[in-house]
């Protein structure tokens, strides 16, 4: 007992000039939070289904992940294969000595009214065999190292919710008001805990904490529960210079100020007794030590879009997260969505996007807005003007063109000016310069030898050959249309004799229009 008392003196004097709790590193409890922690039921497990030894192994009573292990029960009990089960193992503490007054009655069912039975986590398996009588099974998950007796408890999805972001307490935070308790254990029952460390308290789903609750880990203007923390306080105060021969140590005032030690959060809650997790730390956390029920932190969210503005038409992507909220509606539609998530959008109009979340700490919303930008304005109309040309020009050019406009000529497969082609096409130059207002089509013709998709691309050729001809020469290519009919307007029908097709390799001109 002694020794007991010495150590929680040097505990109190160490952490007495302990820094303030650090910020929090993790955004999620992990999964050996949720289930390597340990537990306490309100009533105890079945104890039909347990590990009665391992493959190869008849003389080792600890095993490790991946290992294979015997089933006491089989197929007549209802196991199957794929089945996964929690191995879990009854505890009690193993030293007689309580940490504060009342514990025992906390911890030993049999020995007073409690608030149930302790249950170490031990690992995970699942069954691979299944026999009438037995079965085999492959350890999936192990928090320790298992062992035959082990008990089997059909699996549960645990959560695990959403840390803080940060996890920093105020000394002397005054109370909220919420239910309060007393940490009555550490798990595998330590003398004291620290951050990461799991701790038991006696409070529950009855009293309405959740996984995912925070609790602030205090102790009164007096001290705690704790034992340790009393007799080592009365111990020194006894020793000290100025105390009085009588020894009689000076009474507390009733109305001290509380002193926050720490803070914890929920990751299990049975009906009377909690599992959580310590998240800060500003002094040594024991046995006796209080708890209260702090108040449930306001959704967080986060909402983005990517990019920020699109042109009319365009597709933008919308992504959000919530953190401690139990319903999430984003506007406009769809409504409903996940906590996490993105979405491609593509509004008609400049849009803002809100996500509303709800939780038991109260409602938040956040807002973001997607610029579209609309397309330019069409040109203006221009109405056309109508030729003022004078009539006796009109018909002098129509004159003039009739009789010095003529088709040019193309050798089999060829769209290369000739000589005499470049003679006729002089005439047609000199009917553009001396008729400025004037318009020509020139339309390139093929024979029908080919297909209509190659005639049409050589049609193609020759008038464009014809028109570049006419540009080299001056002509101005506003005065100019190149186009190709292939061979849909045969000049000569009678294709038996290449005489014929000869008049169909051509280029024709067609006084199209007349323009100022």
């Amino acid at each position: 007992m002694k020794a007991f008392r010495t150590f929680s003196l040097v505990g109190l004097l160490c952490v007495a000039v302990a820094a303030p709790a650090a910020a929090q590193r993790m955004h999620k409890a992990n999964y050996s939070d949720a289930y390597c922690s340990g537990f306490i039921a309100a009533k105890r497990v079945s104890k039909d289904l347990r590990i009665v030894m391992a493959e190869d192994s008849p003389s080792l009573i600890m095993y490790s992940s991946n290992a294979l292990v015997y089933i006491g029960q089989g197929a007549n009990s209802g196991l199957a294969e794929g089945q996964r089960y929690q191995i879990v193992r009854s505890v009690k503490h193993p030293d007689p000595v309580q940490a504060y007054s009342g514990q025992s009655a906390a911890m030993m069912p049999e020995w007073s009214t409690s608030v149930g039975h302790f249950y170490q986590d031990v690992g995970q398996v699942e069954i691979e065999k299944v026999y009438p009588t037995k079965a085999v099974a492959r350890i999936t998950f192990a928090c320790d190292g298992v062992s035959r007796g082990d008990i089997l408890i059909p699996f549960e999805n645990r959560s695990l919710p959403d840390y803080k972001a940060t996890a920093v307490v105020e000394r002397f935070t005054p109370p909220s008001g919420l239910a309060a308790g007393t940490i009555i254990a550490m798990k595998d029952f330590a003398y004291m805990a620290g951050h990461s460390n799991a701790i038991y308290i006696n409070l529950g789903s009855q009293e309405g904490l959740q996984a995912g609750d925070y609790l602030l880990l205090y102790r009164d203007g007096t001290g705690s529960r704790f034992r340790g923390s009393k007799n080592a306080q009365r111990g020194f105060i006894r020793s000290s210079n100025g105390m009085g021969a009588d020894g009689k140590i000076p009474k507390y005032p009733s109305d001290l100020p509380r002193e926050i030690i720490g803070e914890a959060f929920v990751v299990r809650a049975e009906e009377a007794a909690s599992t959580a997790v310590v998240t800060a730390v500003l002094r040594e956390i024991h046995a006796g030590d209080f708890v209260e029920l702090r108040p449930f932190p306001e959704p967080e969210i986060h909402l983005s879009v990517f990019p920020e503005s699109i042109d009319e038409g365009g597709t933008a992507t919308l992504s959000w997260s919530t953190k401690f909220s139990d319903s999430i509606e984003l506007r406009p539609a769809p409504g409903t969505v996940e906590g996490k998530g993105t979405m491609n959008v593509n509004p008609t109009a400049t849009t803002t996007y809100t996500v509303v979340a709800q939780g038991r700490g109260g409602a938040s919303e956040a807002t973001v807005t997607l610029e579209v930008i609309p397309p330019p304005p069409p040109p203006p109309m221009v109405t056309p003007v109508e030729p003022t040309i004078p009539p006796e020009i009109t018909a002098a050019m129509e004159e003039r063109f009739a009789a010095s406009v003529r088709d040019v000529f193309f050798n089999f497969d060829q769209s290369q000016i000739t000589e005499e082609t470049s003679t006729s096409l002089q005439a047609v130059n000199d009917f553009l310069t001396e008729f400025p207002q004037a318009r020509l089509l020139i339309e390139g013709h093929t024979d029908e030898v080919g297909s209509d998709d190659y005639n049409l691309a050589l049609g193609q050729r020759r008038a464009n050959s014809v028109m570049d001809y006419l540009v080299a020469l001056g002509a101005n290519p506003d005065q100019i249309e190149a186009v190709s009919l292939g061979e849909s307007r045969l000049f000569c029908a009678e294709s038996d004799s290449d005489a014929c097709r000869q008049l169909n390799r051509r280029v024709h001109f067609t006084l199209q229009q007349i323009f100022e």
